[in-house]
């Protein structure tokens, strides 16, 4: 349950890049148009992971995480249904506040439901393999679905998933909250997003920039449909899944040593 919507959160990161091409062709946005529908997402979930943990110290991380739940879904259908690139942008925003609440909220109430260490980096490995698992699955899952719908599909596979989470979130998740915890500091708030937008800017220069013109030359240049691109790039996907399963292995190590 607790990894559902982190793998959301990760298939939300790589299934847009196959439909760019589409969207480009119905939307017609411009060229910085075009690069907020693909990055706003990633440096608002990125700017206030931090904000939503302490929020969810304050008013309780169950709540904070079936609220964020709630905003995904209605901004996944929004962007789903999107007829101008504002309204793209404007949806795939709404989408990284709420997707923010995911890590901070999940990793907070494994730490509360799991007392035993054994059962608790069983856990913390379940939810790691999450990201991992969305990230590889959400290139392959889109370019199957574009195959038979338009772009706006791509959105909509999380709704079905945040309306089981939300279902039996209530009754299967405890709350918690930290009796101690401080008011939300709008200061260090504003440069904690400065500071994690400079961070991930550099970081998808270097990570991820790669894939979204390699999609783009193969769809636009090549001519392949959405699926074979997805399955062309299916290789590089599982290599760096390798790599940050054996980083989080080692994080994981030292934690439990």
């Amino acid at each position: 349950m607790i990894a559902l919507p982190c793998a959301l959160y990760a298939m939300d990161l790589t299934v847009l890049d196959l439909a760019l091409p589409a969207i480009s062709a119905d939307l017609r946005p411009t060229n910085v148009e075009l690069l907020w529908i693909v990055d706003v997402y990633g440096f608002l979930v990125a700017g206030s992971l931090i904000t939503m943990g302490a929020l969810g110290d304050r008013v309780g991380r169950r709540r904070v995480l079936m609220v964020g739940a709630s905003a995904f879904g209605a901004a996944s259908v929004l962007a789903a249904y999107a007829t101008s690139p504002r309204t793209l942008i404007a949806a795939r925003a709404l989408q990284g506040m709420a997707g923010a609440t995911f890590a901070p909220s999940t990793l907070s109430l494994i730490r509360t439901m799991f007392d035993d260490p054994r059962e608790r980096t069983i856990a913390i490995s379940v939810w790691a393999t999450s990201y991992s698992v969305g990230t590889a699955a959400g290139p392959l899952l889109g370019g199957l679905l574009l195959t038979r719908f338009g772009w706006g599909v791509v959105f909509l596979p999380a709704v079905p998933v945040l309306l089981l989470l939300l279902a039996l979130g209530r009754d299967l998740l405890p709350e918690f909250r930290d009796p101690d915890a401080r008011g939300i500091d709008l200061p260090s708030a504003a440069l904690s997003l400065a500071a994690s937008l400079v961070v991930y800017a550099l970081g998808t220069f270097v990570a991820f920039g790669s894939f979204l013109y390699v999609t783009l030359y193969m769809q636009v240049v090549l001519g392949l449909d959405p699926l074979r691109v997805a399955f062309w790039i299916a290789p590089v996907r599982a290599r760096h899944r390798r790599v940050r399963q054996r980083r989080n292995r080692g994080l994981r190590e030292r934690h439990c040593a």
